[in-house]
């Protein structure tokens, strides 16, 4: 039974959301006046701290990814750091390290615009320079904390290999541009993923929803990828059999149909038995479409997907990843 905590907090999820939701609208309606900010150099830092909160928005409201959201909220507090550490704002720490360092380069006759690679000076020398970084480090995972990005700090903190793994491929999924066969390639390893860890926890709906899913995924990224043999097919078919122009507005039996038509679906022979793969695909949509729950008042006996119907669902999606991954161009 729910209880009154439990409602309050669904209510807090959902005002959070939309309070997000809104504060990404005003700040794209106040874009300009945010971009002004940045000709100032008083004003650089004010606009980092803009760019955080417009960060940590789009994040709460669902419109960016994690690694994403790691990327683009630790470049704007990075650039806060590096700006207070070349303002000399944390001298008090670093001139006295920084001291011994020198002393010790002028002492072994480095000058000024000479230097050592970090494994090459003496082992005090290194071992100065370690404790430099460490003090950097804490200071940038304090500028973390100070903009309310605590899980982000948590994570330099506890895992700074995952950090980085996390940090290194949003940056690439913001400067490289992907198209949208790309995409859909990582679409499908998601929901199959999704299929995968529902299955494993016995949630018998949700590993039939996301292997139909993942199907229709791997269907839409081979049309895209034969745009000429996908319209040659189309124009040979009756104008009243036709999918709508746009492949990626075709549902789930359109996919199949002309899947089938272009010989991507023809059977597969396992052992001893062959399958017809357009009807494999076909048993996984309608499986799907028990989601609704008045379809399955009408056609079921029992109150939804069960157990073997999920993994037979599974099984079909691997064996089509399978085929189509193996299709000869």
């Amino acid at each position: 039974m729910f209880q009154k905590k439990d409602l309050n907090k669904a209510a807090k999820t959902i005002q959070e959301f939309i309070e997000n939701a809104k504060k990404v609208e005003e700040h794209l309606s106040n874009r300009e006046e945010t971009e002004k900010l940045r000709e100032g150099e008083d004003n650089k830092e004010k606009y980092s701290e803009k760019m955080i909160d417009f960060v940590k928005a789009k994040n709460k409201s669902g419109e960016i990814s994690q690694p994403d959201y790691i990327f683009r909220a630790s470049f704007y507090v990075i650039t806060i750091h590096e700006d207070r550490w070349l303002n000399q704002q944390y001298r008090n720490d670093l001139d006295p390290i920084s001291q011994k360092i020198e002393n010790i380069e002028r002492e072994n006759g480095l000058d000024k615009d000479q230097y050592w690679k970090l494994d090459e000076g003496p082992k005090e020398w290194q071992k100065l320079n370690q404790e430099y970084n460490k003090i950097l480090e804490s200071k940038l995972v304090d500028v973390f904390k100070e903009f309310d990005l605590n899980e982000i700090a948590n994570l330099i903190e506890d895992d700074k290999e995952e950090y980085d793994r996390l940090y290194e491929a949003g940056r690439k999924n913001t400067f490289n541009t992907k198209s949208e066969i790309e995409k859909l390639s990582l679409i499908v390893e998601k929901y199959k993923r999704e299929a995968q860890i529902a299955e494993q926890n016995d949630a018998y709906f949700a590993t039939t929803v996301f292997s139909g899913a993942a199907i229709e995924a791997l269907f839409l990224k081979e049309v895209l990828k034969k745009p000429d043999q996908v319209d040659e097919i189309i124009n040979a078919m009756p104008k009243r059999k036709k999918p709508t122009s746009d492949p990626k507005r075709w549902g789930l039996s359109d996919l199949i149909n002309i899947a089938n038509k272009a010989e991507w679906l023809t059977s597969i022979q396992i052992e001893n038995n062959f399958y017809l793969l357009d009807q494999l695909a076909h048993a996984v949509r309608l499986f799907r479409n028990f989601l609704h729950p008045g379809r399955i008042l009408r056609e079921m006996s029992t109150v939804g997907i069960e157990k073997s119907q999920a993994e037979l669902a599974s099984s079909i999606l691997f064996i089509l990843n399978y085929v189509i991954e193996n299709i000869e161009e």
